[in-house]
């Protein structure tokens, strides 16, 4: 999976992702799930998903003010809160698994996420991810997913393309990464399955 942008950005967007999080629920009250969709629906995250350099130098207060239209008190705090943690870490896993903030909710509920804070919050960030993963079905195989869509076995997949079956299991189970496949394999198991290279590339 080759992430939305540079790494030198991830830690920035990481912190005012948070902070929006962190302001929009404890200094101005709005409820998580409105805050939610507030986000998912403006124009700002799509400059946050590719780290748009118009928002790199901004802070958390400016976006938000931004993000809502108007002025709003708010307070300084030292600690992370529960809700900064998880744009926090939403962030982490927009960035590595190269996907929405709205994608993320498609099979899951934004309160299931927050419920992740405990143990999550004091784990290393990949533990969220693949727990994420999980609940999201973001760990399914995307080739085995076309494959089975297409009503294809392994074996006959294999025979369409010339492939090996060996190959497609492995890398159907992660053993082989499809992403250094050659351009050859790519083409002729897009193909066959009539999909698009990214389709079936992790």
């Amino acid at each position: 999976m080759i992430p939305a942008y540079d790494r030198k950005y991830l830690e920035r967007i990481r912190f005012l992702v948070g902070r929006l999080f962190d302001i929009a629920i404890n200094d101005i009250g709005i409820k998580l799930d409105d805050f939610w969709i507030i986000l998912t629906s403006s124009e700002l995250i799509k400059k946050i998903e590719c780290a748009d350099p118009s928002i790199i130098g901004k802070s958390g207060i400016e976006l938000m003010k931004e993000l809502i239209g108007y002025d709003f008190e708010y307070k300084v705090r030292l600690g992370g809160s529960k809700e900064y943690w998880l744009g926090w870490a939403l962030a982490y896993y927009v960035w590595n698994k190269n996907v929405t903030y709205q994608s993320v909710t498609t099979y899951i509920d934004v309160f299931d996420v927050e419920l992740l804070y405990s143990p999550y919050h004091e784990m290393d960030i990949r533990s969220f991810c693949e727990k994420l993963d999980e609940l999201t079905g973001n760990n399914i195989n995307k080739l085995k997913k076309r494959r089975e869509e297409m009503g294809y076995s392994q074996k006959k997949l294999a025979e369409i393309t010339e492939i090996p079956i060996r190959t497609i299991q492995q890398y159907e189970q992660g053993q082989k990464d499809i992403n250094k496949a050659s351009g050859l394999y790519l083409l002729k198991i897009k193909q066959a399955l009539m999909c698009r290279i990214e389709d079936i590339m992790e």
